[in-house]
């Protein structure tokens, strides 16, 4: 199932076999978390333990990176470069270019003691996203003293390293490289250098490069038996690899390294010894192979309990099924799926399995589509990952009845699914049953509302709605046109939807949805059928209990937020067309403002203040206008008429319902209005 080993960190960066999955968190570390990590690497602290899935396939095992991308990032970056190592310490410390070495040797010094020192919950290493949650450490400020002795060995010979590092590398900066290049700028001798990268008048040095050019060096030496320290040495090796100018030049080389040589032979120590300490660092690597998608994400997640939980889709992209190629992609998925990898800021220059459900809900961002799927929202990695893993439940429920885990890896190795169209007219289905829906009436004015179906409720009931609604739509002949079946399919579709709505209220979609979607896709009918409606008394004596008694389900209601869908399904049932502009959102208003009840002595308050009937939706920008204001307070025409159009109060009315001892004559006056939505307005749509 799983086996835990320690590995050489020279030996996890240089692994070739490692992929990364398809699906990789956008976040990158910033300045503070790579040198923290540094710090522990030097101190010999331990660093995390990685997680890697290991696969058999008929080419051969194949290992991919589930947790541990941006350690891996980082360590190879300072194994590969130890330069970076001083650029991460000087943002992170705020090393200025006046300052001298020894000062900035002590400024990295009392970071390192602070970070060594600080109290254990200030930091966690639990995995990339906890690693160095905290705050910065060390913020450039007045710090305690802690002066730096190079002979003090209480932080071990590893922190000797990295400071000697900081040292060399700041001394001799300039605007072409830290110290651990510039010592061998020697342009003025040897016709060219395969590390200096010339630009016009600038120049600056590879220090990937530099490292090389001494490894090199330094397994020359050891070849010819010649000691590396002594200038002649590297003198001879240098003239030997690269052309002179002129042989005049070899002299002036010559006394410029001898008189260098304690610098160039300093910063040669620190590449050696920061490869050593590097090299001999380990990794813990958890390596998990023959498990299922679900034990693979408990796994990760008892291991990772402080960190960002690992996504269904991330874990699916580590597996080989999911990684096939796709050789004739659409013109609609090779774009889709340009923009998921420009969205997560990944490189890739093919399209595979995996991608073609992780873009899937993509297809549907656009009216009247949008009025069944959360917001294609271009920043928010929520929503984003929301989707991709919305793809593989529909797609799911579609060709295995199901979405749990189980159902969705029995759809990776299905064999008789063409990857490059199936899935093109599925999402072209799709698209045509959502213009039949959106035609009724109701659907049309609730998209007005700007409040998609899955945030008006939750993933669970829209994804059983979609799923519910197109097995059924197949079932009579996928109605298109103005007909008998399209008429029943539109009205079936608004009870339905009704339905979800009563259910989501009563909490019977509270937990996991996964059995329920299951247990109502093997009921959904064969034949043409009228569906059968909530019972208007039903819907009535809910309306009974949270506007005579405050409660839902039972319980008190304590958030108006839990009233979010009855109040949008209320005004679209009335036919009463919301703002309808692009990106306008809506608050729900407390016509009695929540601070008037606060101050109030009325019993019961902090119930009644989100009672129905004291709750309307209204413009963001006008609730924010109308903030803590008693409408008696309200002078502007805009907002008057706003509250008009959509809460349905005259001017007339302000003064009483501005009067918290009056909030039953308010109650009074709201109730006919949910009251007619679920009884004649419903009734109307229903008999349509």
């Amino acid at each position: 199932m799983y086996k835990i080993a320690a590995q050489s960190i020279k030996t996890f960066v240089e692994d070739i076999s490692i992929k990364l999955p398809r699906f990789q968190r956008k976040k990158t570390w910033k300045n503070e978390q790579n040198f923290l990590l540094a710090i522990s690497v030097f101190k010999k602290y331990p660093i995390g333990v990685v997680i890697l899935n290991e696969e058999q396939t008929p080419t051969g095992t194949v290992k991919y990176l589930l947790d541990g991308r941006q350690r891996r990032t980082a360590l190879t970056s300072m194994f590969d470069d130890p330069e970076v190592i001083y650029n991460w310490a000087s943002k992170y410390c705020r090393l200025k270019k006046e300052d001298s070495g020894q000062l900035a040797v002590q400024k990295v010094y009392e970071a390192i003691v602070e970070y060594i020192e600080a109290d254990s919950d200030v930091t966690r290493t639990s995995s990339d996203a906890s690693y160095f949650e905290a705050g910065s450490a060390f913020e450039g400020g007045e710090t305690e003293d802690v002066p730096f002795d190079e002979n003090n060995s209480k932080y071990g010979d590893g922190i000797k390293v990295l400071l000697r590092l900081i040292k060399c590398a700041h001394e001799r900066k300039s605007r072409n490289g830290t110290g651990l290049t510039t010592v061998f700028d020697f342009r003025s001798f040897f016709q060219r250098l395969n590390y200096v990268n010339q630009n016009g008048n600038y120049c600056s040095f590879d220090s990937k490069k530099i490292k090389r050019l001494i490894n090199e060096y330094v397994h020359s030496c050891k070849d010819d038996r010649k000691d590396f320290e002594n200038a002649d040495c590297f003198i001879t090796y240098m003239t030997e690899r690269f052309a002179l100018i002129d042989e005049n030049k070899f002299n002036a080389f010559k006394t410029m390294v001898e008189q260098t040589w304690d610098d160039i032979k300093a910063v040669m120590k620190v590449y050696i010894d920061v490869a050593q300490v590097i090299s001999d660092a380990e990794v813990g690597i958890i390596q998990i192979s023959g498990i299922t998608e679900q034990d693979q994400q408990k796994i990760f997640d008892l291991i990772n309990s402080k960190g960002t939980k690992l996504t269904p889709a991330e874990v699916l992209s580590a597996k080989p099924m999911w990684n096939k190629m796709i050789d004739h992609p659409s013109a609609v998925l090779s774009s889709e799926t340009q923009w998921l990898y420009n969205f997560i800021e990944i490189e890739t220059d093919h399209i595979v399995k995996w991608d073609v459900p992780a873009t899937f809900v993509r297809r549907f961002k656009d009216s009247p589509y949008r009025l069944f799927f959360s917001s294609f929202s271009e920043t928010e990695l929520s929503v984003f990952e929301k989707n991709v893993g919305l793809g593989f439940k529909l797609l799911a429920g579609i060709f295995e009845n199901g979405v749990r885990q189980d159902d969705i890896s029995k759809l990776s190795k299905r064999t008789d699914i063409n990857w490059e169209n199936d899935i093109e007219i599925i999402a072209d289905e799709l698209q045509q049953m959502f213009k039949v829906i959106y035609e009724f009436n109701y659907f049309k004015y609730l998209e007005t509302w700007n409040k998609n179906m899955m945030s008006m409720l939750s993933d669970g009931p829209i994804i059983n709605f979609i799923l519910y609604m197109y097995k059924y739509w197949k079932t009579i002949g996928k109605p298109t046109t103005v007909s008998g079946n399209v008429i029943n399919f539109q009205k079936n579709a608004f009870i339905y939807f009704d339905r979800m709505v009563y259910e989501y209220l009563l909490d019977q979609w509270k937990g996991s949805s996964d059995a329920k979607i299951l247990k109502n896709l093997e009921n959904v009918p064969t034949s043409k059928v009228d569906f059968e409606p909530v019972e208007q008394t039903k819907w009535q004596a809910m309306l009974t209990d949270l506007i005579d008694n405050c409660k839902l389900a039972d319980s008190l209601v304590e958030n108006h937020s839990k009233l979010t869908p009855i109040l949008y399904h209320a005004y679209a049932l009335h036919l009463i067309k919301g703002p309808n502009i692009l990106g306008a959102t809506l608050d729900i208003d407390h016509i009695m403002p929540q601070n008037l009840w606060t101050n109030s002595r009325v019993p019961n308050k902090e119930y009644l203040v989100n009672n129905l009937c004291n709750l309307a939706l209204l413009p963001k920008k006008d609730n924010i206008s109308k903030s803590d204001k008693k409408l008696s307070e309200i002078s502007d025409p805009w907002l008057k008429d706003q509250i008009k159009d959509y809460e349905g109060i005259e001017e007339t009315r302000y003064a009483d319902f501005s009067d918290i001892l009056k909030y039953q004559e308010l109650f009074d006056f709201r109730k006919p209005f949910f009251v007619d939505a679920f009884g004649s307005k419903r009734d109307s749509l229903l008999n349509n």
